[in-house]
């Protein structure tokens, strides 16, 4: 079985332990560690699609459902 996990630490601490796909979706996390939501994060969000993805596919799908 294959665990894929991030903890992401802010200032000597524990802000987040989970999944990529958990921690882009919280985006307070990201802004308190000094982060930044990936680009195919940001381009969902601008088009109003609140989708959290990882993938280029993911995406597609997401934006080509929205506007066909």
């Amino acid at each position: 079985m294959l665990l894929y996990g991030i903890v992401v630490l802010a200032q000597g601490k524990i802000l987040f332990i989970g999944t990529p796909r958990e921690l882009f979706a919280k985006e307070e996390i990201l802004l308190r560690a000094g982060l930044e939501p990936p680009p195919l994060t940001q381009l969902l969000k601008k088009l109003n699609l609140n989708e959290n993805v990882l993938t280029l596919d993911e995406a597609e799908k997401i934006i080509l459902k929205k506007f066909k």
